[in-house]
């Protein structure tokens, strides 16, 4: 996914983003690229399971390598008091740089 498309949907957007969300995921699948659709509830569930059965680090770890990443329906459901902090980490996993790794660099 060479370019980056921002599309902010509103509360103005009355109806159509959740479809507008999974026609992007299929038409990147189409391209072969690995797509994750979540509705932001059962995202934050999967990471409540993974964090309950030891396996937090990998679960975030296998979100961050996923080129497209879709986080549907924010805020409509009362979210855990953990939500935003979750959500910051994902966000940040998937922005951070990624440095080579040692055998990577010459010296």
């Amino acid at each position: 996914m060479g370019r980056s498309v921002r599309y902010r949907a509103t509360q103005i957007d009355l109806a159509g983003k959740s479809h507008l969300a999974q026609a992007i995921g299929l038409a990147a699948i189409a391209q072969r690229y690995r797509v994750l659709y979540r509705e932001t509830h059962a995202l934050l569930d999967d990471i409540a399971e993974a964090t309950i059965n030891g396996a937090r680090k990998p679960f975030m770890e296998n979100l961050a390598t996923i080129p497209l990443l879709i986080i549907d329906d924010l805020g409509m459901r009362k979210l855990p008091p953990t939500a935003a902090e979750e959500l910051l980490e994902i966000v940040m996993r998937l922005h951070e740089p990624r440095l080579p790794a040692e055998r990577d660099i010459e010296t």
